[in-house]
């Protein structure tokens, strides 16, 4: 641990990613980012990432791995969160002891665990695997909750130590967490400072909460309180030297603001006396071992709690039987806590991929639009970066209007259109980066042998998208926050790709997209010339194959096309080698 030591730092957020890089603050010694904004993507923010790797030590910390979630890790997510520890080199790789799948289905929230045998046992063996995995210890970090379960052989510190014991993992001690526990589930935070040893801290985080009145809610939208930093004095106390961590997700303000924070966290490491800052007091705390309750297996309470949460109208009137009820918070004001979130959070990525379809739908359209759609495709898998792949098919289902029950007052079809748009930019912008990509004047070198040899495919980070209506113009429009003109109906097929950091589209006809389509799934250029001669394969002339070749010279030079690996074909025509290529 001695590279990270008496060390300070903050979140890594896309707004401040040309700030950080342009200005290099020499205030700042690590930088901490959020796993999932780099797993399996390229442009922008591996650009990014790569610039602050140069000139920082970097820790990850992740929001999905789920690992108290019953079951098996996501092989994918794993795959990706390796890599990228493999290319960033962290200095630390975190993320919470919480569970948010169930049957396959993600509520993408970190749920508070049942501290029960049972799930220290699953732990202990998921926490092995992943180390393993990994190549590197891992730290888990102490979740803020609304509610507590039951059942129940431990409390949450007893919990943390004997699972750090048995495991080997660390822990990232979540400050604001302690004291939004302490609040809400009356749990000592000193007892839990008292239960860790020293060599399994990592390192703190501070954040701000939300004072909703009856409850407090871990939203990292505001500076860090006054108990928090109070509390923080008596952590440094018992774990001196240790690295601590600002943390801001919503309401972000400008880079200096976090600045002015981490100055805060470094002069409160050396000044743990704070007589002006109110003591951190726990009123009617009682003391002694937790109650052992364990009776209601972690199935049946996760099931129970997770019917709640994904509830589109709220929670039911004895859905909260499995909820302790002798807490600060009650369960049932918990509860909805975990049930809002659940809907607003997905709701909030849907509108920051869709932003266009939102300004159509206006506010309380594209909330009847969400309610319906998560219904019928609900979120799966560990990326909320997927959260909104099915939304233009499912404007296009003939049953969707009656699911929906709005009158958006356009059909559903130019919605779809505008979706299917959006999440193609989507898609291209986040897109890993291609190692492949195929230049012109590669290609003007080319033998006729190679011409003939060579599998040709699209680039990674372009999409093809088919549209019932012209809908490029309406996109352009809402863009520059303009009222649109009435789209056109008729086909219209566009092609959306990535040059530098920028999403561009091309109108393009419905013989270049079924080239487009041919070259997605890897072809020759012969193969690329039967997809245009549809209705007769293989009958076609040297002006097809200049064409084709035309083509591929012309959307090289903007990156669309890469070269994929040879294969024997069968014979081809000699016209290859008399076509005009050039």
């Amino acid at each position: 641990m001695s590279e990270t030591k008496d060390t300070f730092g903050v979140g890594f957020r896309p707004q401040h990613y040309g700030w950080v890089t342009t200005h290099r603050p020499s205030e700042i010694d690590v930088f901490e980012i959020v796993s999932e904004n780099f797993m399996g993507v390229g442009g922008r923010p591996k650009y990014f990432l790569e610039k602050l790797r140069e000139n920082y030590p970097i820790m990850m910390h992740g929001v999905s791995l789920s690992i108290g979630s019953k079951g098996p890790f996501d092989p994918l997510y794993l795959k990706q969160l390796k890599a990228l520890a493999d290319f960033v080199e962290p200095t630390m790789i975190s993320d919470h002891l919480s569970w948010g799948q169930l049957a396959q289905r993600n509520s993408h929230d970190l749920l508070p665990i049942a501290y029960t045998n049972e799930s220290m046992d699953e732990l202990v063996g998921k926490i092995g695997y992943l180390q393993d995995f990994l190549g590197r210890r891992f730290f888990l970090e102490n979740p803020s909750a609304y509610v507590a379960f039951q059942s129940a052989d431990y409390d949450e510190a007893g919990f943390f130590a004997e699972l750090l014991k048995r495991s080997g993992a660390g822990i990232l001690l979540d400050v604001n967490n302690l004291y939004v526990n302490l609040k809400n589930l009356n749990q000592d935070p000193e007892d839990f400072l008292r239960a860790l040893r020293k060599e399994d801290v990592g390192y703190f985080h501070l954040a701000g909460h939300s004072d909703q009145g009856d409850v407090l809610v871990d939203t990292h939208d505001h500076p860090v309180t006054d108990t928090v930093w109070s509390l923080y004095g008596k952590a440094r106390e018992y774990f001196p030297g240790t690295p601590a961590v600002v943390e801001w997700d919503g309401n972000i303000p400008e880079f200096p603001v976090l600045l002015d924070e981490c100055n805060k966290a470094r002069f409160y490491s050396k000044n743990s006396k704070l007589p002006l800052l109110s003591p951190v007091s726990i009123p009617g705390h009682k003391d002694g071992a937790v109650e052992t309750n364990s009776a209601k297996g972690n199935l049946y309470n996760y099931s129970k709690f997770f019917e709640q949460i994904i509830r589109p109208f709220g929670i039911e009137e004895d859905g909260t039987a499995n909820l302790k009820a002798d807490l600060p918070v009650k369960a049932s004001t918990g509860l909805k806590v975990y049930n809002h979130a659940y809907f607003l959070r997905l709701e909030e990525v849907l509108v920051d991929t869709f932003a266009a379809l939102f300004f159509v739908c206006e506010e309380e359209g594209f909330r009847y639009l969400v309610a319906a759609y998560l219904e019928s495709h609900p979120p799966m898998g560990s990326s909320l970066k997927t959260v909104g792949a099915h939304l233009a098919s499912f404007l296009r289902d003939p049953d969707s209007e009656a699911k929906v029950d709005f009158d958006f007052g356009v059909p559903l079809n130019v919605l779809a259109d505008i979706a299917a748009m959006e999440w193609a930019r989507s898609e291209c912008f986040m897109a890993p980066d291609s190692s492949h990509a195929l230049n012109p004047e590669r290609l003007k070198e080319f033998t006729p042998e190679l011409w003939e040899s060579a599998i040709f495919k699209t680039s990674g980070s372009s999409r093809l998208v088919n549209c019932d209506y012209d809908i490029l113009p309406v996109l352009h429009a809402l863009d520059r926050e303009e009222a649109p003109s009435p789209p056109d109906e008729g086909a219209s097929q566009y092609l959306l790709y990535r040059q530098d950091f920028a999403v561009l589209e091309l109108s393009i006809t419905g013989e270049e997209a079924r080239l487009i389509e041919a070259l997605g799934r890897g072809v020759t250029l012969m193969e690329a010339c039967d997809a245009l001669a549809f209705d007769r394969p293989g009958h076609y002339g040297t002006e097809m194959i200049s064409l084709v070749a035309g083509k591929l010279l012309d959307w090289s030079s903007k990156g669309l096309i890469e070269l994929s690996e040879r294969k024997n074909l069968r014979p081809t025509k000699a016209a290859v080698s008399e076509a005009s290529l050039s």
